[in-house]
């Protein structure tokens, strides 16, 4: 494995290079993926500047977003008796826990080389006002493959009190295409999600018909200009799906990366809203678009019910890995 750090703006970035065609950049700012490379071509979409990278508010480029993914009504949730409420930033409510988030905070970092693959490990103790959300010791490691194109992103939270957490990771999935209209997409999922108006979970799931039916693999861009996908909620993907064989497939002309999780399900997300004035890494450092990449948020059921409720002596665990193949 070849290790290298540099820095910016007082950031770690590592990269750990197995030699076979994988080449993975992480930093320490929110345990975050900046950059991923297959066969010396860039497969995610990230800000060409690594200033605007670290200090850009508006987008979760490759973060750990936690402790809570996804929106929540009015910040508001409760465990047990004890009701947390997290600032609002958007439209009244909260998505990917908005201040509380780990994305913008500074990890502990290291790096352990081994034979059979090496790992970039952040650590993370947060403290925060008991209303305001969960204190807990953060554990993120990823893991490289010697051998094959592939790693791992590894999760272990230890709460010091009853929690809900729901962690995943944000990155922009490209996979060196211009966008990801012609990228073909296949899960196994029945069912999804269903959401009101500001885009918050209703009770009852829906099943995966015609345009969010991807069991059988289809491009994205096949049915998303639908009326359904375009109206005043949506301009593109933005759902939760529940996997049925926990793996999704994501695939360009040339390249298929295959994902497989331990979490319920995964929430797809097209860029819809893209930035024209942002030069993007890759080809020239061309500019962000709509639709240029898509998001792959491993998690699980976001809606608070259906949530486990995680405890000092029985912490939250999960792990996803990406490999990477040539078509």
């Amino acid at each position: 494995m070849i290790f290298r750090r540099s820095d910016a703006e007082g950031v770690n970035f590592l990269t750990l290079d197995n030699g076979k065609g994988l080449r993975l950049v992480v930093c320490d700012q929110g345990a975050s993926i900046y950059a991923v490379y297959f066969n010396d071509r860039i497969m995610v979409a990230t800000p060409f500047s690594r200033t605007t990278f670290l200090e850009d508010r508006t987008k979760y480029w490759g973060q750990t977003v936690g402790p809570l993914c996804l929106r929540y009504k009015k910040g508001r949730y409760k465990v047990g008796s004890f009701v947390y409420h997290m600032t609002p930033n958007e439209r009244g409510n909260t998505l990917h826990s908005s201040s509380l988030n780990w994305g913008k905070m500074h990890f502990d970092a290291k790096v352990e080389l081994g034979n059979e693959y090496s790992d970039a490990i952040f650590s993370l103790k947060t403290e925060v006002h008991p209303y305001q959300g969960v204190s807990c010791e953060i554990e993120v490691v990823y893991r490289v493959y010697e051998k094959e194109n592939k790693f791992e992103i590894l999760y272990h939270v230890t709460p010091n009190h009853p929690a809900f957490l729901n962690p995943t990771n944000h990155t922009y999935w490209s996979l060196g295409e211009e966008n990801i209209l012609d990228c073909k997409l296949k899960l196994g999922a029945c069912h999804r999600l269903r959401y009101d108006k500001d885009m918050l979970p209703k009770k009852r799931w829906k099943k995966c018909k015609k345009i969010f039916d991807f069991s059988k693999g289809k491009k994205i861009g096949q049915d998303i200009e639908d009326p359904k996908l375009q109206d005043s909620t949506n301009h593109g993907y933005d759902h939760f799906f529940f996997l049925q064989d926990k793996k999704v497939v994501l695939e360009s002309a040339d390249v298929r990366l295959i994902a497989e999780t331990d979490r319920e399900g995964v929430q797809i997300y097209t860029n819809n809203y893209a930035s024209t004035d942002l030069r993007l890494l890759g080809k020239n450092g061309a500019k962000e678009v709509r639709y240029n990449a898509v998001t792959l948020e491993f998690a699980d059921d976001c809606r608070a019910v259906h949530q486990p409720i995680y405890l000092p002596e029985s912490p939250y665990k999960a792990k996803t890995s990406y490999t990477f193949e040539t078509k």
